[in-house]
């Protein structure tokens, strides 16, 4: 299978993970009785502000608002940005962060285990090594909470032979917390 198709079966699964995650998510938000004054399009223009870090003419995007969140993905050859956009319209706290579920986000791979995890200034940096067709890459998963009611969960994934671009493109993302080490 060529690594071009690897990668759009990759971002297919996670697209699909990351669906069952939202529905996981919309239920812990007391059925819609909160609400905000947060206009949905100015919270796609928050979510896809990310994607600057990404050059238009190698990496491909998509995004779509499922209503309590976000979905972004950005890809090129190889290496894959995917943001949820959730919207915590009953107030984000830090238990909403501590309980994460990577689980749900990391299920489309063979296996996966986390290497590092630190904080700065309230970004919260979750590093794992991953397996996909049988090839190891690394994800680096920021918590970044935009305010009282949005977190932005950004994952960004590269095969582990293309590290450098990780460095690059998570300096580009997040300059204050580019990596645990």
């Amino acid at each position: 299978m060529r690594i071009n198709a690897k990668l759009a079966l990759l971002a297919s699964i996670v697209v699909l993970i990351v669906g069952v995650g939202v529905v996981a998510y919309q239920t812990t938000q007391g059925s819609g009785k909160c609400t905000t004054t947060i206009p949905a399009d100015q919270d796609m223009q928050q979510a896809v502000s990310y994607g600057t870090a990404f050059e238009p003419a190698t990496w491909q995007r998509d995004s779509l608002d499922h209503g309590d969140s976000i979905s972004a993905r950005w890809w090129d050859s190889t290496g894959m940005g995917h943001l949820d956009y959730l919207r915590y319209n009953c107030g984000l706290t830090r238990a909403n962060l501590d309980t994460y579920a990577f689980n749900i986000s990391l299920g489309g791979y063979e296996s996966w285990e986390r290497t590092a995890q630190c904080e700065k200034d309230g970004l919260i940096l979750h590093e794992f090594k991953v397996k996909y067709t049988g090839q190891d890459y690394r994800t680096r998963f920021w918590l970044d909470p935009v305010n009282d009611t949005r977190l932005a969960a950004f994952q960004l994934t590269f095969p582990a032979t293309r590290l450098n671009d990780m460095e690059t493109y998570a300096q580009r993302l997040f300059p204050t917390l580019v990596s645990c080490n």
